[in-house]
């Protein structure tokens, strides 16, 4: 599940106990978790009646009592009173095959509880000039953009000239052969990268499902964020179509987001998921969407 600060902590499980009827809770799946932690532990407290608690992830490396399960291939989950899964959906490459196990899974099982993870909005003017027309062209932002969503995240670093063109050379044997002390300075040029975020040292998966909630954002995007949700301004960016999540395409499933909330808060992304750009101790702003996952 990864680190998160003690307001999220609260916010879900003050969200669980508005939302389950724990008395009811005979077993939990919990998908996305390799071990017990403080969640889990007081929501089997609040079950009087619980009789199983099974977690499931697909590292079943640190705890041989996890259940192996991909969010990328069939899940097989059934027979639960209640499902819980957090901070885990955005792993889901593809939100056609992630919504089709969804709706095997609220069909399968009684309560079924997922959150939604939105990006931290970037604003453009957060950029230099010059790093903001590479950033621009770099994704292929529309002149109207001024923010943007993704799970690529562009990382300015310095670089050295024999990178570059010839162009880039010349300039620098020029600037070296106007002599005196500049001559001995080793010019460097400043260039974007774009990584992806949550991609493990052994590398593969990353983060990628795109939840576009378009009509919960308009309610309570400014709110929590402090920024109109706009679509024209803000633009997602995405590797491929077939992240994007929306309420239509839940409601074509028949299935839908009972109880949304929605919430902003600082996110400390799990060490394991970290690249060498992250600052291990800085936070995010992430936005989450919390909701019961019923049948329409």
């Amino acid at each position: 599940m990864g680190r998160r600060d003690n307001y999220i902590t609260i916010a879900y499980l003050e969200y669980l106990r508005k939302t389950v009827d724990f008395k009811k809770i005979r077993s939990i799946a919990w998908l996305g978790w390799t071990d017990e932690n403080i969640i889990v532990k007081d929501v089997c407290d609040m079950c009087p009646n619980l009789e199983k608690s099974h977690m499931y992830d697909i590292d079943t490396s640190i705890n041989d009592q996890v259940i192996k399960w991909d969010i990328n291939k069939k899940w097989n989950i059934s027979g639960y009173d209640l499902i819980i899964c957090l901070r885990t959906s955005l792993f889901a490459e593809s939100a056609q095959h992630f919504v089709s196990e969804l709706k095997q899974t609220v069909e399968n099982n009684k309560v079924v509880i997922f959150d939604f993870m939105l990006p931290e909005l970037r604003p453009l003017m957060n950029y230099s000039s010059t790093i903001r027309k590479q950033v621009v062209e770099g994704f292929g932002l529309p002149q109207k953009a001024n923010a943007f969503l993704s799970w690529h995240v562009p990382v300015i670093r310095e670089v050295m000239p024999e990178e570059y063109s010839e162009a880039h050379k010349n300039a620098i044997k020029s600037f070296q052969e106007r002599g005196g002390l500049n001559a001995l300075v080793q010019p460097t040029f400043t260039k974007i990268d774009f990584y992806r975020k949550g991609i493990p040292a052994t590398g593969g998966g990353g983060y990628s499902l795109m939840p576009k909630f378009d009509k919960i954002y308009k309610s309570f995007y400014k709110e929590e964020v402090g920024v109109d949700y706009d679509t024209d301004s803000m633009i997602y960016v995405v590797q491929t179509p077939d992240v994007f999540l929306t309420e239509e395409m839940l409601r074509d499933n028949g299935i839908s987001l009972k109880h949304p909330h929605f919430l902003c808060a600082f996110n400390l992304e799990p060490e394991t998921h970290q690249s060498v750009y992250d600052a291990p101790d800085y936070p995010e702003m992430w936005s989450f969407t919390l909701a019961v996952i019923e049948r329409e």
